[in-house]
């Protein structure tokens, strides 16, 4: 129960604190960008594929991981 009403509390924190950081990102200057690293488009290819849903796939495992709905095998 305590746990449970600690966690209700967090987001209540992180609610308060969400316009102050909105504000200063608001407020920090524009950088520069360099044009010529940016990618501006991926070819669809399976490999492409295949990659961007392990890596979902490996970032949804950490998520479980941290919050100990997945057992370490």
């Amino acid at each position: 129960m305590l746990h449970n009403y600690a966690r209700d509390r967090q987001h209540h924190k992180d609610d308060l604190l969400l316009p102050e950081v909105d504000a200063e990102l608001a407020d920090a200057p524009i950088e520069p960008v360099d044009d010529a690293n940016l990618i501006t488009s991926v070819q669809v290819t399976a490999e492409w594929n295949s990659f961007r849903d392990q890596h979902a796939n490996d970032m949804f495992d950490e998520y479980l991981l941290r919050h100990g709905e997945l057992e370490m095998e």
